[in-house]
């Protein structure tokens, strides 16, 4: 015998096929943020995960949840129409994670947390498989190659970086982007000659233990001009 249909998940479904969505990544710096349509319900889900408490003050929104779906949807009241609110949420991992939701003229979207770990196993399987999928040392250049287009090989993440990295005095460098795979990562540095004197640069300069290979775009800097860098590095450290 079929189980009926509630109302409530009727209008869950409803709502999950016409609006938009928004992916908010977790597990990263500071507290995340997502807007919220201001005069219309909202769908609050965890990818890979079901929402099993909320806390929310009542001044600021209403909360309906579902225990089929693990969604909740929320609407904002009062002033949550017109000031941010936040809202924790804790999901059936025993993870709780706090949201601040921005009140915006827009339609209801369903706004979906993202944990960077759940991300991570998956997209680190199929970085995985694209390093298997070739010769060892094919793969090493073409990751490379990949990081000097810009490309992303399959399953990879690329994280902006701006962090200084000692060298020498006649330089600067920054890491740039790191490349996070499956067993490999990659790095992208730009180095800079601030001398007055011409400099030439040497990949094995800038081998240390763990990295597999090394490629310079200009390996020879007249003063002020710079390059990029780019390493291959053994092991994915998911910052």
């Amino acid at each position: 015998m079929m189980r009926p249909l509630s109302l409530f998940l009727l209008l869950l479904v409803v709502m999950t096929e016409a609006t938009a969505s928004q992916r908010i990544r977790l597990d990263g710096e500071g507290t995340p943020t997502a807007r919220i349509a201001a005069g219309e319900p909202s769908i609050l889900s965890v990818e890979g995960g079901r929402i099993t408490k909320v806390w929310v003050s009542a001044a600021k929104a209403t909360v309906k949840a579902d225990e089929d779906s693990g969604q909740v949807i929320l609407q904002p009241v009062g002033l949550g129409k017109t000031q941010p609110f936040s809202v924790i949420v804790k999901d059936d991992h025993g993870r709780v994670h706090t949201v601040v939701l921005r009140p915006a003229r827009i339609p209801g979207e369903t706004i979906v947390l993202v944990s960077r770990r759940q991300r991570d196993m998956r997209a680190r399987r199929r970085a995985i498989d694209w390093e298997a999928s070739q010769p060892y040392e094919r793969t090493l250049v073409e990751l490379i190659r990949r990081m000097a287009l810009g490309r992303l090989p399959e399953g990879y993440e690329a994280v902006p970086m701006r962090r200084a990295v000692p060298l020498w005095e006649e330089s600067e460098m920054h890491l740039v982007t790191r490349y996070l795979g499956g067993y490999l990562s990659g790095e992208v540095y730009r180095l800079r000659n601030v001398s007055e004197a011409e400099m030439r640069l040497a990949e094995r300069e800038f081998y240390r233990e763990g990295v597999l290979a090394v490629a310079i775009t200009r390996p020879v800097l007249q003063p002020g001009e710079e390059t990029e860098i780019y390493l291959v590095v053994e092991g994915a450290t998911h910052e």
